[in-house]
């Protein structure tokens, strides 16, 4: 009875220390967006770290936090990542501007009528205009996030920010669809949305880089996954002739 009294009383105590030395949790903001491209998505922000899950059909992850800012994009599925500074993922972006045309960072103050409104019991900026209308979070509204954030929203989406959270863009289209082709110019489109905000508690590794992962080759590898490019590869060879499937290997 002694022995396990005593077991007992070190599990005790070891599970005290443990928790005791739990990191806090940070407080956090969570966004449930939806972009033209790259689908669902969940966006969550701190002060100083960033985290996107994509629930659409690409499934990575990115995240990113202080202080070098360092991007990684990972997927759980293949355990990969590719990592790059935060100056490389705001140049070049997440996918290539042939795939999702980068829209000018800010809307002109000018020409669009601002204004504050209520969303989801957050204070948010509209920026009004003739043939597009932007929704913003700013970053001071946004737990005070540091101007980092904005950068990730920017390469990210290639949506207008403002300087802020993006929250809804919409635009008149100047021109067909290009993976349809059907004749969108004139109408009314909704390229980005949130549908949900709200305030969470969450770890500080919900920002870092799971341990174990395999670095990939490029981001673009990461994003599309294993089993995509086995697909394309696949596609390759039945358009490819065995001479050239024999020079290549």
């Amino acid at each position: 009875m002694t022995r396990r009294f005593f077991i007992a009383f070190v599990l005790l105590l070891f599970c005290g220390a443990e928790a005791a030395y739990a990191a806090p949790l940070e407080k956090a903001l969570k966004f449930q967006q939806s972009h033209y491209f790259l689908g669902k998505c969940e966006l969550t922000v701190a002060r100083q770290a960033f985290r996107l899950d994509n629930a659409g059909n690409f499934k990575f992850v990115v995240v990113s936090k202080a202080p070098d800012w360092t991007v990684n994009i990972y997927r759980n599925d293949d355990k990969i990542y590719f990592s790059e500074s935060l100056a490389e993922f705001t140049e070049t972006g997440l996918l290539s501007d042939f795939l999702v045309t980068r829209k000018n960072r800010s809307v002109d103050p000018k020409t669009h009528r601002k204004s504050d409104i209520d969303f989801c019991g957050f204070k948010i900026v509209r920026m009004s205009g003739a043939r597009q209308t932007l929704k913003y979070m700013p970053l001071e509204r946004a737990l005070g996030a540091s101007r980092q954030i904005e950068a990730l929203c920017y390469g990210l989406y290639k949506m207008p920010t403002s300087g802020g959270i993006p929250i809804t863009f919409t635009a008149i289209a100047d021109s067909n669809d290009y993976f349809s082709n059907t004749n969108t110019r004139g109408s009314l489109q909704k390229f980005f949305d949130t549908s949900k905000i709200e305030a969470v508690e969450v770890p500080p590794s919900f920002f870092i880089l799971p341990r174990g992962y395999k670095k990939a080759v490029s981001v673009r590898a990461v994003v599309s996954g294993k089993k995509a490019v086995e697909q394309s590869e696949s596609a390759l060879e039945t358009f490819t002739t065995d001479d050239e499937l024999k020079k290549r290997k």
